[in-house]
């Protein structure tokens, strides 16, 4: 969680953030140290001018909104309907999944829908599930609870 991040002359507070550990690929690029996602840039109105390469931000109606964290201690994206699986993409440090030997790139099998994934999360107090390591089949049980 940062306290502080500017973009520009825009200051925000109490953000959660996340940064690259790639060795290669685009995310690997020491020229940027990460990316605006959409729960940052859904608090402006966005102007792209291709032409001189700038962006241009104007704080709109979320900006003062309070930012949501997520009470699951790791991101993921969900490849259920070509892998069968989530990928486990970080983890938050600190608070439970980077404890119990839960690691990126695990595929955590989890057998619901990509539409209910957002209320699982809000309102489950524990997930499990399971994760094939080495031919072996390996159960976890994280408790959520909030990042802050």
């Amino acid at each position: 969680m940062a306290q502080l991040t500017m973009i520009g002359d825009f200051q925000l507070s109490d953000h959660l953030i996340g940064h690259s550990l790639d060795k290669s690929g685009a995310l690997s690029s020491e020229k940027h140290f990460g990316l605006l996602g959409n729960n940052i840039l859904e608090m402006f109105d966005v102007l792209i001018d291709f032409k001189t390469y700038c962006l241009y931000l104007r704080p709109n109606a979320y900006f003062d909104r309070p930012f949501e964290v997520p009470n699951f201690c790791f991101s993921f994206i969900d490849r259920s309907e070509t892998y069968d699986a989530w990928f486990v993409t970080g983890l938050y440090e600190g608070i439970g999944a980077d404890n119990c030997g839960l690691q990126v790139d695990d595929r955590p099998v989890v057998n619901i829908g990509f539409g209910q994934r957002k209320s699982l999360f809000r309102e489950a107090k524990v997930i499990k599930f399971t994760i094939d390591k080495n031919n072996e089949k390996v159960e976890f049980v994280i408790k959520l609870k909030p990042i802050v």
